[in-house]
């Protein structure tokens, strides 16, 4: 990683899934797994995409992706919206010593329960995240071109 490259970005959720992080950032990207400590995959509050919680003791799976520009972060941080915000977490050295991740905004209490990526993909994954995806790297090229304002 170069000194003006971002810290690789720890997903957890929707955005493990190819077709949606192509959809997303437009490119192809450097993906490596990643195990993390200290959190929990959750069900974000009424709804079948997840948020992150810090839980001690906890082990969580998710990806690292590589190579992503302020652009891509532009988009990135559209495609979440404002119910996220995006932070540096601490990894394992294995994995690079630290990470940006989205977390969510809402409190997301210890008893939510806990959310999979294999039931995500089983049960709710369809064209409606590709779409949002599309839609939010469009937004957020405009934004960067200047032809719209936030």
């Amino acid at each position: 990683m170069s000194p003006a490259e971002p810290l690789p970005l720890l997903v957890y959720g929707t955005l493990r899934e190819d077709g949606v992080r192509g959809a997303v950032i437009g490119r192809d990207v450097g993906v490596n797994p990643c195990v993390f400590t200290g959190f929990r995959v959750v069900y974000y509050p009424g709804a079948t995409y997840p948020g992150l919680v810090v839980a001690p003791g906890a082990v969580a799976e998710g990806l690292l992706v590589m190579g992503l520009d302020a652009f891509d972060l532009v988009v990135l941080d559209l495609y979440e919206g404002p119910g996220y915000r995006r932070e540096i977490i601490g990894l394992e050295p294995e994995y690079g010593g630290s990470a940006q991740v989205y977390m969510p905004t809402p409190p997301i209490g210890p008893e939510a329960a806990d959310w999979t990526f294999a039931h995500w993909s089983a049960h709710h994954r369809s064209e409606k995240f590709r779409a949002e995806a599309r839609w939010a790297r469009e937004t957020a090229r405009a934004r960067w071109q200047g032809q719209i304002t936030p």
